[in-house]
């Protein structure tokens, strides 16, 4: 565990797709987390998200954030651990 999302090995975005602002700010997110890891010439994190986007976008949001690894539905957290195995 790690306090910043910028100095950890994997971040998983947990989303709502209640409100159109919510989404915005995911991928904005992911963006700086992948610019961090670029400035800081370190490996980027595997990078999932989760919740409701995910379920409501589900691979189409590997389109709109390349450095998206793993795109996880609210009924698939039990699976984390494999999907985070598989990816690395």
């Amino acid at each position: 565990m790690t306090s910043t999302a910028e100095a950890a090995d994997i971040v998983l975005l947990n989303t709502c797709s209640v409100r159109e602002r919510a989404e915005r700010k995911v991928f904005r997110r992911i963006g700086e987390i992948r610019n961090h890891a670029k400035r800081a010439a370190r490996k980027k994190p595997v990078i999932g998200v989760m919740g409701c986007v995910a379920q409501l976008e589900g691979s189409a949001i590997f389109a709109s954030a390349p450095a998206v690894d793993l795109v996880i539905g609210t009924r698939a957290t039990d699976r984390i651990p494999s999907l985070i195995e598989r990816v690395r």
